[in-house]
């Protein structure tokens, strides 16, 4: 029942995301192409991505305009946390691509098993982090965020999947398009973040 009225909330949530990002299609764009030049500096992510969060925010908030100034006192204020999770992800991630390689010269089951595993944590983390930021971004502070972020994903697995797969689609097509990438990846996948946990918050 419960994860029923979930999924109707996913579908409120994605319903509305469409007209959002039309209509704030120009500070989406301008907020992806921040991101992914923020990202190029790996310790960065973290930052970069709550800023953007933070941003959309301002974006679906009566303000309807980034406010660059509360911005920026968000990710200073929230800096030493959004940088630890922003690694997270990314950090277990490579040690599963690294332990698949290493396959490559040879099979052991302990080589196998550490890769499935820390492709497991990897993917769990991605989407932990996800509720995670969106809650760093209203001014929890990092361990409330992060208990935030994994109540959220065990309170509603299946949302999380798809939220998890949505994203990974629009990655997907916007790879496709390099420029898409720079210019729409960011501001779409993370419009679709804060809109569908917000959703789900208020179920």
């Amino acid at each position: 029942m419960v994860e029923n009225a979930s999924t109707s909330r996913l579908e409120n949530g994605l319903s509305g995301t469409g007209a959002f990002i039309y209509d704030n299609i120009y500070w989406l764009v301008v907020l992806s192409l921040c991101w992914t030049i923020g990202s190029l500096f790996v310790v960065t992510i973290g930052p970069v991505t709550l800023g953007v969060y933070a941003a959309i925010r301002n974006l679906d908030s009566d303000r309807n305009r980034v406010e660059p100034r509360r911005v920026l006192g968000v990710v200073r204020r929230q800096f030493v946390p959004a940088t630890v999770f922003g690694l997270l992800p990314p950090l277990f991630l490579g040690f599963s691509a690294g332990y698949f390689y290493s396959l490559a010269g040879g099979f052991t089951a302990l080589k196998l098993g550490l890769a499935l595993v820390t492709l497991y944590v990897g993917l769990y983390l991605s989407l932990v982090m996800i509720p995670t930021f969106v809650a760093l971004s209203t001014g929890q502070h990092g361990e409330a965020a992060l208990r935030t972020g994994v109540h959220w994903v065990a309170a509603n697995p299946t949302v999380a999947m798809t939220m998890g797969i949505v994203t990974f689609g629009i990655l997907l097509v916007s790879l496709a398009f390099t420029v898409a990438f720079v210019l729409l990846f960011a501001g779409t996948a993370f419009s679709v973040h804060v809109r569908i946990v917000d959703e789900i918050a208020e179920s």
